[in-house]
């Protein structure tokens, strides 16, 4: 914007209608900060969520998908297969009618899902896909059960409402779901992880767009072991 203004300033000055561009001044802009949570405290809360809603917040947390470009409410059970999940779609727009098309990047990955929790939710998801569901057009892989859309898939709002909940029973405030799920996966992995290998687990194009969560091979091996040798301690989630 400011570049813009400066061209019709110098615009103006080659018309004579003003003597001089004034100068400029330097705007320090301040560094973005997510507000995120350790490790222990981002298991916690994921373990307050009950198991049949916990699905996106895996996702969040062990994958990193983004709620902002609703990655995880435009996946489907047919984007998962084998232990694989294609990540090339996103849901444009907050309400769940809004049209599915390419992700803002344009990106696409056919990715190993890691996390053994992960994995056990979705083959328990999956198990819940009868063909009568099916029929019925209920169809999400992260889904949110006591959805009213047919599909089942979640609002941002109401991830937002589940996700407070369970940093409510844990003790947690002040820290939105993105955050604490995904930024606060990628800067735990910043730690362990070169930036190329962390560039390409996250899907960001650009090393610059890295540098909030710091300075981070992204094999389901290398993530395993970054990630758990953070989360020794952590409970075991149950159903």
């Amino acid at each position: 914007m400011s570049d813009a203004f400066r061209t019709f300033l110098r615009w103006l000055e080659r018309r004579g209608l003003i003597e001089k561009v004034p100068a400029f001044p330097r705007i320090e802009v301040t560094g973005y900060e997510p507000r995120i949570l350790t490790l222990d405290q981002q298991a916690a809360v994921l373990a307050a969520i009950p198991w049949d809603r916990r699905g996106a917040f895996l996702a969040g947390a062990f994958e990193a998908l983004r709620l902002s470009e609703a990655e995880i409410r435009a996946l489907d059970i047919d984007d998962y297969e084998d232990g694989w999940l294609d990540v090339s779609k996103a849901v444009k727009g907050n309400a769940v009618s809004s049209p599915i098309r390419v992700t803002k990047n344009r990106s696409s990955q056919r990715r190993e899902v890691w996390s053994p929790e992960l994995k056990e939710w979705i083959e328990w998801r999956i198990a819940q896909a009868t063909p009568e569901a099916r029929l019925r057009g209920e169809i999400a892989l992260f889904w949110n059960p006591t959805a009213r859309n047919a599909p089942k898939r979640w609002a941002p709002d109401a991830l937002e409402r589940e996700w407070n909940r369970a940093c409510e029973k844990v003790g947690v405030r002040g820290v939105p779901f993105q955050q604490g799920t995904r930024h606060t996966t990628l800067t735990a992995l910043s730690q362990e992880l070169p930036e190329r290998v962390l560039r390409q687990f996250s899907r960001h194009r650009h090393a610059g767009s890295l540098d909030h969560y710091t300075r981070p091979r992204a094999t389901p091996a290398a993530i395993v072991r970054a990630l758990r040798s953070s989360r020794a301690a952590r409970p075991r989630y149950t159903r």
